[in-house]
């Protein structure tokens, strides 16, 4: 899925796995088992002042379907090159 999306968004918005971006220490030097769930399976990256943002139905973390009042997308942060 991964190659799919960085094929699809080019080169603005670099795309890793989250074993690749746990491994390459983007979350610290050690995540404990009990965050890596939290992390998504694919993360997008931003560079210059472009964002991305993505909505669908998928299940929250606690294997709830979103709701009106509740975000379908987990978080948006700032990438720094």
């Amino acid at each position: 899925m991964a190659g799919r999306w960085a094929e699809f968004l080019g080169d603005d918005f670099p795309v890793v796995t989250r074993d690749y971006a746990i491994a390459a220490g983007w979350f610290g030097p050690e995540v404990r088992d009990d965050v890596v769930p939290l992390i998504g399976d694919v993360i997008v990256c931003s560079l210059g002042t472009r964002a991305f943002c993505a909505r669908w139905a998928s299940p929250n973390r606690w294997g709830r379907a979103p709701t009106a009042r509740s975000p379908t997308a987990t978080g948006l942060y700032r990438y720094l090159a």
